[in-house]
């Protein structure tokens, strides 16, 4: 009777630790179906965001290196002011996943967050214009249009981009395709409008 009991106290404590486990509700329940772990898996989350564009200014650079780094021949050309981005984005993707390793298959929903942004955006004024307070005047304030350019190209691309994800149960791989284009399309949108 002695062993009669320790079988009955097991089977007791594995009977609460299973009504522990379905009472959760966390999907961790051993006993629940594949199915049943699978739609209480979060669902798809897609979100893009453009970093805030900050800039730095550069007034050290001489015509001549400004010229130069702006790709143009010094023999032709003369740049008073230049400013320059680099396009960028982060990409975090979280995988919330259920196995069934009796049967082979698995669900799983992501999570994906994109930042997309530019930086280090840098606003040059050529150095010979620090004693043309006017000239030097006129040059940075056309250089600050490009970078309200930049800036609104990157609002776009971000909202564009975010249009283009995926609603919760549509196909994900059309994301990635939006973001190839968009990376190939997003340099001739800021020259276009610069």
């Amino acid at each position: 009777m002695g062993a009669v009991s320790r079988s009955s106290i097991r089977l007791a404590a594995l009977i609460a630790l299973s009504a522990v486990a379905a009472a959760c509700g966390d999907g961790t329940n051993p006993f629940a179906s594949f199915a049943t772990r699978c739609a209480k898996l979060p669902t798809t989350h897609f979100e893009v965001v453009a970093v805030p564009l900050t800039f730095e200014r550069d007034d050290s650079q001489s015509i001549a290196a400004l010229t130069l780094k702006g790709g143009s021949a010094l023999h032709t050309h003369r740049t008073f002011g230049l400013t320059t981005a680099v396009f960028a984005q982060n990409t975090d993707i979280q995988l919330n996943v259920v196995d069934d390793r009796g049967h082979s298959r698995a669900c799983g929903t992501p999570r994906v967050r994109i930042e997309l942004s530019m930086q280090a955006v840098i606003v040059y004024v050529a150095s010979e214009l620090a004693t043309q307070p006017c000239q030097h005047d006129v040059t940075l304030s056309h250089e600050m249009k490009h970078v309200e350019v930049f800036r609104e190209a990157l609002e776009i691309a971000a909202r564009d981009l975010a249009r283009d994800f995926p609603a919760p149960g549509e196909e994900p791989g059309r994301a990635a395709t939006a973001l190839r284009r968009l990376a190939s399309q997003l340099p001739g949108a800021i020259h276009a409008r610069s």
